[in-house]
């Protein structure tokens, strides 16, 4: 059964199969199998598509104990070959292999919360801190690396000013700021409506933009938007008509407040969420 299999994912496939039919002696025979692939590919490429499906057998395989610590040897080792290969693997990608990368970065992510693992999340966390730095990498995963790292309490918000500055610096190319804002919010723009720092220097590049360049990255920015849910959507757009976000640092009344400036902004805020500003 296992020779049949042509690649690392449906071996791990198998896996979760005979997990759940509760046939030991296949186990066994799948796991070294997996072990063989995992020891001698070099593809982390594979080996991150593989995760999540390894990380279910290992979260909700049968009852035996025993089964469950044959895939955890297996799971080990294939984390620790995907953290050691991540930045190599991230570095020079086209905009189709930068996709294909964020969709697999999210899915070894979202399985290494599964599993629960601190050491194998502090590793994942410590591969995603050197991408994150790392100015070779394509910014739409830069970005998304950022985010989870904030997400995970990695980077304080004066660390995320930090990296956002760099990603807005006047020498960056324009559509490489919108990947990384891409990276960074795809699927989840609730943050934008919270996080003053992050408002305000999307603020502040969108306003630096003419309108030649703000023609040029709309298109790039409305895909942004269009992960969004329709209620954050809505309560972005809410948002903008009511200046932004308000920072935490000083009380609401002793906030500087340029109402014209403000109105500039909504207009080219309701674009991205694909609305029309009403007259009046």
């Amino acid at each position: 059964m296992s020779e049949e299999a042509n690649t690392l994912n449906e071996l791990t496939q198998l896996l979760s199969d005979v997990l759940l039919a509760a046939l030991p002696t296949a186990v066994e025979a799948l796991v070294s199998a997996i072990q063989r692939r995992t020891s001698t590919g070099s593809d982390v490429l594979q080996l991150m598509a593989a995760l999540p499906a390894l990380a279910r057998s290992q979260r909700y395989g049968n009852v035996r104990q025993t089964d469950r610590d044959l895939v955890a040897s297996v799971v080990a080792g294939v984390v620790e070959r995907i953290c050691i290969g991540l930045p190599s693997s991230t570095t020079s990608l086209n905009d189709e292999a930068a996709t294909e990368m964020f969709g697999l970065i999210q899915g070894v992510h979202s399985s290494l919360q599964l599993i629960e693992r601190p050491a194998w999340q502090n590793d994942w966390l410590d591969a995603l801190a050197i991408v994150a730095h790392q100015t070779s990498a394509h910014p739409l995963v830069r970005g998304r690396a950022v985010r989870l790292l904030y997400d995970a309490g990695r980077l304080g918000p004066g660390e995320l000013e930090v990296q956002l500055s760099l990603a807005t610096s006047p020498g960056i190319p324009r559509p490489a700021t919108a990947a990384w804002f891409e990276g960074f919010l795809r699927d989840s723009g609730l943050i934008l409506v919270h996080d003053a720092v992050l408002w305000n220097a999307i603020d502040a590049w969108i306003g630096s933009l003419g309108a030649e360049a703000f023609i040029e990255v709309l298109p790039l920015l409305r895909r942004t938007f269009a992960t969004f849910q329709a209620a954050e959507r809505r309560q972005i757009g809410e948002q903008a008509k009511r200046g932004g976000v308000a920072s935490t640092a000083l009380p609401q009344s002793d906030l500087p407040f340029n109402y014209d400036r403000a109105a500039r902004v909504v207009p080219l805020v309701m674009k991205l969420l694909g609305k029309e500003v009403a007259d009046g």
